[in-house]
C-alpha cells in the first residue's frame, strides 16, 4: 500500500522492520512492480538496494521492467537494467518489453533499449514483431517517430537497415504496411514505402495493403500506394478487388481515384458480384453514377441471379432504380427463388419504387418458386397503398400459391376489410382452404377481425369447416379471446361443441386460456360441460391444473361433478395440488371435493403438494385431516416425504397433527432414515425427540446411524451415538457403520465410531476388513488412522487378497 501510494519514509521504515519485500498478492504485484508501475523512483531505488527481485513478474507475465516500458518510466528502466535485470523477458503473450513500448508509442524507451542491440525481429504468440507493433493499433498518434527512431543508424549503433525485416508477417500474415493501412498511420506508410517492402503482399485471406487502405477509407494512403504503382487489379481469396471494398464501404473520392488508374470496374468476386451490384445494394447513388458514367454493366447478375434492379428494390434506393430504369434494365428479371424487383418492393413496403415500376408496366402477375404473386407479398407484408395500387391494375381473384393460400386468405389473415369486400364482390370462392386445411373464416376469427368475419356470415361461409387438427372458427375465436366475433359464429348457428385432434372443445380451450367472459357465454349457450378430453379430462381439470381460479369459481357454482377422474385417475382436486393453484383447493375443499381421488399408481394429494413444495395447500389439507398417515404406492408416508425433501416446516406440522413416526415403507425405511440419508440434523433431532426409533433396520439391514456413516453426517452421527444407538449391528451383508464409513472415505465418523470403541478388525461376508475397504478405495488418511489402532492388514478376504494387494491393484502407491 505504501509503495502504491508513493510514501517512502513509510516504505523505509517497514524495509528497516525487515519486512519481507518479494511478497504478492492475488494479482501477482509485489511492491516493485506496484512501485515501477506507478514511477516512484525513490521507492524502486529502495527495494532495490534491499535485494527485491527485479525479475519477479506478475500473474501476467509483466516484469518491472515491463511496466517501465508501458508506462514510459525511463529512469527507472535504466536503474532495474543497470541491477542486471532482463530486458528481453517476454510476459505471458510472448511480448517484450520493446513491443510493449513500441505498441504504446513510447519514443524515449525504445530508443535506450535499441541502444542494447536488442533482438528487434522477435515476435510475439500472435507472430507480431516491434514493427508491427508500432504499425499497428488505433490509437489517436501516428507513430511513425517510433519507426524512425527504430530506424535511425546513429542512435542504435550497428543495427544496419538490411537486418530490419520490414515484410515480415504475423500468424494471420498481416505485415507491418497491412496495419498501417488498416489503422490510418500515413507516416509509417511513407516510411516503410521508402524502405521498399512488398506493396502487393497478402494475408491469409488474400488482402492486400490496398485493399485495407479501401476498405477503412484512407485516401491519402490509397494515394501513396497508387503512386508507388501498386496492383490495381488484385483480388483476395473471395474475389473481392479494392475497388470492391472501397464501393462497399462508399468512399466515393477512393472509387474516383481508381478509376482514374484504370481498374477494371466490371470485375467480378467470386460470387459473380460485381462492384455497381454492391453499389446498388448498399444505396451509394452518387458511386453508382461515377460507374455507370464510366460504363458498367447495368445487367449484370450475381450466382443467386440478383440484378442491380432487384438489389436496390430490395433495400429501398429510390434514387438507384429511378437511374437504372432510366437506363432501360429489365425490370421482370427474377432472383434464383423467382423474386422479382416488384415483389420485393411490395414485401418490403417501398411505396415510391411500387409507383415506379408499374408505370414502366412491370409484370405484377408474375409468380415466384413458391406460386406468389406480388400483390400477396403486398397484402402479407406491405403497405394499403401498395396493395391499393396493384388492386387498381386487377387481380387473379382466386389464385394461390403453393401452399394453397389465396389471395382472399392474406387479405382475411391481415383483416383488409376494404380489399376483402372488393374480392367477394367479384365472386371469390371464400370457402377455399390451404393445403393445411385453413379456411378464410378461420384466418379473420384468429386474428379478430370482425369486419371481415360479419361479411362472410352473411355469405353464408361454412362455419363448422375445420383444419387438418380439427380445429374450427370457433375454437380459434375460443383460444385467443375474441368475444364478439364468437358472439356472432354462435348467432350464425356455429357448433360450440366440435373438438379438435386432442379431444378439446371450445370451452375446454377457453378454461385453459383463461377466458372467463368467453367460458360464461358458451355456458349460457347450454355448451356440453360434461364432455372430456381424449385424457379425460374435464373443464374444471383444464382450470385447475392452468390456475384459472375465477373460472374454477363459475363452473362449481355451475354444479359441474368434481369427484370424477381422468384415464390416470387424477380428480381436479388433485390438479389444483400438483400446480399450486391455493384458491381452486379451497373452492373445492368448500364444496366437499373427492379428497381421497388418487393416481392409479396411489400417489395422494399432499403427496404432488408437497412433491412440488406447495406448503400452503399442504397446510390446507392437514388442518382438514386429509390423509395423513396415508401411503403412495411404495408405502411411503407424508412425513417420510417431508423428511426426504429437508422440509422441516412440514415435519413439524404433520408431527404435530399426529403422523405416525416409525410408519416404514415397503423396502422397510422409517421418517428417520430418509433424514439421517439426507443429511438434515434439525429433522434427525426432532424426530428423536419424538421418540423414533433410532435402532430400526431396514429390510438390507440397514439402521439410521449406518446410512448416516454411509453419507457422511457426522454431526448427525454424533447426535445417534449420544442417543446410544447401536453402532456395531451389521447389515445382511455383514457390513457395520464403520465399515461404510470406511469405504466412502468418511474419515471424521470414523475417528467417532472407533472413539466409541467401534471394531475395526470385524469382516463382512466376503471376508472383507475395515482397512481392506480403506486400501481399496484409496483413502489414506483413514488407513493411517487404522494402521495407529493396530488393525491387522495382512489377512486376506474371500478371493485371496490382503490390504496391500487391494492397494496396489487399485493404484494408490502412497498406501502402500
Amino acid at each position: 500500500m505504501a509503495c502504491k501510494q508513493g510514501k517512502p519514509e513509510i516504505v523505509r521504515m517497514l524495509l528497516d522492520r525487515k519486512i519481507y519485500h518479494n511478497k504478492s498478492n492475488d494479482n501477482g504485484l509485489t511492491p516493485l512492480l506496484t512501485a515501477c508501475e506507478h514511477g516512484y523512483t525513490e521507492i524502486v531505488e529502495m527495494l532495490l538496494d534491499r535485494g527485491a527481485d527485479f525479475d519477479q513478474s506478475d500473474n501476467k507475465g509483466w516484469t518491472p521492467i515491463m511496466f517501465s516500458c508501458r508506462y514510459n518510466r525511463l529512469k527507472i528502466l535504466k536503474m532495474l537494467v543497470g541491477r542486471g535485470a532482463l530486458s528481453e523477458k517476454c510476459d505471458s503473450w510472448g511480448q517484450s518489453p520493446v513491443m510493449r513500448a513500441c505498441a504504446h508509442g513510447k519514443t524515449k524507451i525504445v530508443r535506450w533499449l535499441l541502444y542494447r542491440d536488442l533482438n528487434y525481429n522477435t515476435c510475439d504468440e500472435l507472430g507480431m514483431s516491434p514493427i508491427m507493433k508500432a504499425s499497428n493499433g488505433d490509437n489517436l498518434w501516428d507513430r511513425s517517430h517510433v519507426i524512425n527512431e527504430c530506424d535511425n543508424t546513429e542512435m542504435v549503433g550497428n543495427w544496419k537497415d538490411k537486418r530490419v525485416n520490414y515484410d515480415k508477417v504475423d500468424i494471420d500474415g498481416q505485415s507491418a504496411l497491412m496495419y498501417a493501412c488498416e489503422f490510418g498511420h500515413k507516416g509509417i506508410v511513407q516510411l516503410l514505402l521508402n524502405k521498399g517492402v512488398d506493396l502487393d503482399k497478402c494475408d491469409n485471406v488474400g488482402k492486400s495493403a490496398l485493399m485495407y487502405a479501401c476498405e477503412f477509407g484512407h485516401k491519402g494512403i490509397v494515394q501513396l500506394l497508387l503512386n508507388k504503382g501498386v496492383d490495381l487489379d488484385k483480388c483476395d481469396n473471395v474475389g473481392k478487388s479494392a475497388l470492391m471494398y472501397s464501393c462497399e464501404m462508399g468512399f466515393i473520392e477512393i472509387v474516383n481515384m481508381l478509376l482514374d488508374r484504370g481498374v477494371d470496374y466490371n470485375k467480378c468476386d467470386k460470387s459473380n458480384r460485381s462492384p455497381l451490384l454492391v453499389v446498388c445494394r448498399n444505396g451509394f447513388s452518387d458511386i453508382f453514377q461515377t460507374l455507370s458514367d464510366k460504363g458498367a454493366d447495368c445487367n449484370t447478375f450475381d450466382n443467386r441471379y440478383n440484378t442491380p434492379l432487384i438489389q436496390a428494390c430490395r433495400f429501398g434506393h429510390t434514387v438507384i432504380v429511378q437511374k437504372l430504369i432510366e437506363k432501360g434494365v429489365d425490370s421482370n428479371k427474377s432472383d434464383i427463388n423467382g423474386w422479382t424487383s416488384i415483389a420485393f418492393a411490395c414485401s418490403k413496403g417501398h411505396t415510391e419504387i411500387v409507383k415506379m415500376l408499374l408505370d414502366k408496366k412491370v409484370d405484377c402477375y408474375k409468380l415466384n418458386t413458391l406460386g406468389q404473386s406480388p400483390i400477396m407479398h403486398g397484402v402479407v407484408y406491405g403497405d394499403i397503398e401498395i396493395v391499393q395500387m396493384l388492386f387498381n391494375r386487377g387481380v387473379d381473384c382466386n389464385q394461390c400459391d403453393r401452399k394453397g393460400r389465396s389471395l382472399f386468405m392474406a387479405v382475411c389473415a391481415r383483416g383488409l376489410t376494404e380489399f376483402a369486400k372488393i374480392l367477394l364482390d367479384k365472386n371469390v370462392d371464400y370457402n377455399k382452404c390451404n393445403k393445411k386445411g385453413w379456411s378464410p373464416l378461420m384466418c379473420a376469427c384468429r386474428n379478430g377481425h370482425e369486419e371481415i368475419v360479419k361479411m362472410l356470415l352473411e355469405r353464408r361461409v361454412d362455419l363448422n369447416k375445420c383444419n387438418k387438427w380439427r380445429w374450427s372458427a370457433t375454437l380459434y375465436s375460443c383460444k385467443h379471446g375474441h368475444q364478439e366475433v364468437l358472439r356472432m359464429l354462435i348467432f350464425s348457428g356455429a357448433n360450440i361443441d366440435q373438438c379438435d385432434n386432442n379431444g378439446c372443445s371450445p370451452i375446454m380451450i377457453a378454461c385453459k386460456r383463461g377466458h372467463t367472459e368467453i367460458v360464461e357465454m358458451l355456458l349460457n349457450t347450454n355448451a356440453d360441460v360434461i364432455k372430456c378430453n381424449n385424457n379425460g379430462q374435464s373443464l374444471l381439470m383444464y382450470a385447475c391444473k392452468y390456475s384459472q381460479t375465477e373460472i374454477v369459481r363459475i363452473l362449481v357454482d355451475k354444479g359441474i361433478d368434481y369427484s370424477n377422474c381422468d384415464k390416470k385417475g387424477r380428480s381436479s382436486l388433485m390438479y389444483a395440488c400438483k400446480y399450486g393453484n391455493t384458491d381452486a383447493v379451497r373452492i373445492l375443499l368448500e364444496n366437499k371435493g373427492d379428497f381421497n381421488s388418487n393416481y392409479a399408481d396411489g400417489s395422494l394429494l399432499l403427496m404432488h403438494a408437497l412433491k412440488n413444495s406447495h406448503r400452503e395447500i399442504v397446510n390446507i389439507l392437514v388442518h382438514k385431516g386429509i390423509g395423513l398417515n396415508e401411503c403412495d404406492s411404495s408405502g411411503r408416508s407424508l412425513l417420510m416425504k417431508a423428511c426426504e425433501h429437508n422440509d422441516i416446516e412440514i415435519t413439524c406440522l404433520l408431527l404435530d397433527r399426529g403422523a405416525e413416526l416409525n410408519k416404514c415403507d415397503i423396502f422397510g425405511e422409517t421418517p428417520l432414515m430418509k433424514a439421517c440419508e439426507h443429511d438434515d440434523e434439525q429433522i434427525v433431532s426432532l424426530l428423536l425427540a419424538k421418540g423414533a426409533d433410532y435402532d430400526g433396520f431396514d429390510i438390507t439391514g440397514h439402521s439410521p446411524i449406518m446410512k448416516a456413516c454411509e453419507h457422511g453426517s457426522t454431526e448427525i452421527v454424533r447426535i445417534l451415538l449420544d442417543k446410544g444407538a447401536d453402532f456395531k449391528k451389521m447389515d445382511k451383508s455383514g457390513q457395520s457403520p464403520v465399515m461404510k464409513a470406511c469405504k466412502q472415505g468418511h474419515e471424521k465418523v470414523a475417528s467417532l465410531l472407533f472413539d466409541k470403541g467401534a471394531e475395526f478388525d470385524n469382516f463382512d461376508i466376503i471376508g472383507q476388513s475395515p482397512i481392506m475397504t480403506a486400501c481399496e478405495y484409496g483413502h489414506t488418511e483413514i488407513v493411517r488412522t487404522l494402521l495407529d489402532k493396530g488393525a491387522d492388514f495382512n489377512k486376506c478376504d474371500s478371493s485371496g487378497q490382503s490390504s496391500i494387494m487391494k492397494a496396489c491393484e487399485n493404484g494408490h502407491p502412497e498406501i502402500v
